[in-house]
């Protein structure tokens, strides 16, 4: 499988909430099947889609600490959020039309600008 996501670290995570700018986290391990699952589900929406959604994905295992402060209690988790705020955290594996509709609720949300 590619690795298309692109990793982020608690830090960058900090620095993208003080954006108006939409984006995805996938929260992720790397024994966990359902996030492997998960992740090619995003690369291809994120192939296939016109939408401007940035996608990363943390590994759980590297970044511990953060992951209670977003939410996050199960593998894998989708956190979408928009102007620095939390708009869903989703946990366990989702169908692939469940994961488009949200992205494109993020991209309608108005920004705060």
């Amino acid at each position: 499988m590619n690795t298309p996501l692109t990793p982020i670290s608690e830090n960058q995570i900090a620095q993208l909430m003080t954006t108006p700018d939409p984006f995805v986290i996938l929260f992720s391990a790397t024994w966990c099947g359902e996030c492997q699952i998960t992740e090619s589900m995003l690369f291809k929406l994120q192939s296939t889609s016109d939408q401007s959604v940035s996608i990363y994905k943390i590994m759980t295992e590297a970044e511990s600490s953060f992951n209670r402060s977003l939410g996050v209690h199960r593998l894998p988790t989708l956190v979408f959020v928009k102007n620095g705020q939390v708009m869903h955290n989703i946990s366990g594996i989702m169908a692939r039309q469940d994961i488009q509709k949200h992205m494109t609720e993020l991209m309608n949300t108005p920004s705060d600008n």
